[in-house]
């Protein structure tokens, strides 16, 4: 072509050859005529209102397709390639097409029937498309979407049998830039060090990559088909673990479904793979350093002869006693549940807005020897359980709240600070707490025994000024003779003998 060229909507445009749209622009406004040839926008424009039905065996693009629509409805394999632009795509091609480049679609793309085999390219969206996705089709490789704000982006790919597809959706976004996600048959090349089970996962991996977007987390839901899972697998236990060379860690989800699950509060991309965890004898865990409780780099355990990376961060299943080591600081975002615990001096354990749940088993199942930190929290201490402070221990709590039935020992020397301000503090579920240590509780709420829960006060209880205390008709608080209870106002008064709370009192 040496001009622009446009066929009116009386016009039927049929291309039974080669056509080639050099630098200028043709327009095509009737969508009934057949196009088998050959397509080679090289620089130019192919525009107009059809709906082109492109069943040629090539269509090269360099240039720009501004078409209401290209459709590829070949009865065999078409090649799409040019690395140019295409405003409305739709994929109605049951045996697909073959990219031999980059290509980039930016209005509106249907995916309909068959795969678009990307290969080494990706298949790029504009940053305002729109996706309109079925069951049948998708990409196998790569695909881009562009994100400038919070929202929700589809990733329609799979593999070439399977749909796999991501939807992806960040958080408090601050940079524009893009994200590419393909996913991958079979487990991940190293999902022996993963924690998850080989033989009970999702047979695939996902990549996601990120250029340039900058935000404070996502979340992403993964699908898959039921025959990409092992037989027997269980898809209620299967978590999401995320691979960072050599590391693994495991993500919060939400509840497993059958063929899809979402994972939480995602920082970062890489790998991901999707399974049930290891079962594993129970292994000793310590901490290697500081940091979040659930990352799995902050731990080591011990294989019987040597202490090793962990590829699970510890809980009260999978560990054979878990120390945090003098000198590290662990913080507990998520609830945890834990057994067989040390807290050595010079460490500590932090935990806010989540719970601690203290399990039972042989012995002592937490102790305390430096610090443990309960903030907007809660400390749950299950039957049978016991968590002591240990001397020179302490335990500081601050709008949260105790749960038993199990038992929280302070041995002397030991301290807890309880400072809720203006809020009230539940003991509560027949909690026992023995105290030889110090307590000191300063809420200006309420401080309530509830249910058959009971301190037994052999050491020293100190009541701020503004504190207020309740029970309901169950709970109480018993002094021993050689124990004080002491209420901090202008004239402190300390009570020596035994007594027994069983309605609401402010102390005097």
């Amino acid at each position: 072509m040496f001009e622009d060229v446009s066929f009116d909507n009386g016009i039927q445009f049929s291309n039974y050859g080669a056509v080639n749209v050099d630098f200028y622009e043709l327009g095509i406004n009737n969508s009934s005529g057949i196009h088998s040839g050959t397509y080679n926008i090289d620089g130019g424009e192919l525009s107009g209102t059809a709906q082109l039905s492109f069943t040629g065996p090539t269509f090269n693009v360099t240039g720009n397709v501004t078409l209401t629509s290209l459709k590829f409805e070949g009865s065999t394999n078409q090649t799409l390639t040019g690395g140019g632009t295409i405003q409305n795509m739709h994929m109605q091609n049951a045996s697909g097409i073959t990219l031999g480049s980059d290509i980039t679609v930016t209005n509106n793309i249907t995916f309909s029937n068959g795969v678009i085999d990307a290969g080494t390219y990706t298949l790029i969206c504009g940053p305002s498309i729109s996706i309109a996705n079925g069951p049948s089709s998708w990409v196998n490789g790569k695909m881009q979407h562009t994100y400038t704000a919070d929202e929700t982006k589809i990733f329609q790919v799979g593999d070439a049998s399977n749909f796999a597809g991501v939807t992806l959706h960040t958080n408090s976004l601050t940079s524009s830039g893009d994200i590419t996600v393909n996913t991958l048959p079979g487990d991940h090349p190293n999902i022996a060090t993963s924690g998850i089970d080989n033989n009970q996962s999702v047979n695939r991996n996902w990549h996601i990559e990120n250029n340039g977007t900058v935000f404070a987390d996502c979340w992403a839901l993964f699908d898959w088909q039921a025959g990409d899972v092992d037989g027997g697998a269980d898809f209620n236990n299967f978590i999401i673990a995320k691979y960072d060379d050599p590391t693994w860690t495991t993500l919060t989800t939400g509840p497993p479904n059958a063929t899809f699950i979402t994972a939480f509060g995602i920082t970062s991309f890489s790998d991901f793979q999707i399974g049930e965890p290891v079962s594993v004898a129970p292994v000793p865990y310590r901490t290697v350093a500081s940091g979040n409780w659930n990352t799995t780099s902050n731990w080591e355990i011990f294989d019987g002869s040597s202490w090793i990376v962990a590829s699970t961060p510890p809980n009260a299943a999978n560990s054979d006693g878990i120390t945090v080591r003098t000198g590290h600081n662990m913080f507990a975002g998520s609830s945890i549940n834990i057994d067989q615990t040390i807290i050595e001096a010079g460490a500590s354990l932090g935990t806010s807005e989540s719970t601690i749940d203290v399990e039972a088993g042989a012995g002592t199942d937490l102790e305390v020897n430096g610090d443990l930190y309960i903030n907007t929290g809660s400390l749950a201490i299950a039957s049978g359980a016991l968590v002591t402070i240990a001397n020179g221990g302490a335990l500081e709590s601050d709008f949260a709240n105790f749960y038993g039935p199990g038992t929280l020992g302070l041995e002397t020397g030991s301290t807890w600070s309880e400072n809720s301000n203006s809020s009230d503090f539940d003991i509560s579920d027949d909690l026992v707490i023995n105290n030889q240590g110090s307590i000191s509780i300063n809420t200006t709420g309420i401080f309530n025994i509830n249910d058959n829960s009971v301190i037994n006060n052999y050491g020293s209880l100190t009541f701020g000024s503004s504190t207020t205390v309740a029970t309901d008709l169950a709970g109480k608080i018993t002094n021993n003779a050689i124990g004080t209870i002491t209420k901090e106002d202008a004239s402190t008064t300390t009570i020596n003998d035994l007594v027994v709370w069983k309605t609401m009192v402010t102390l005097l």
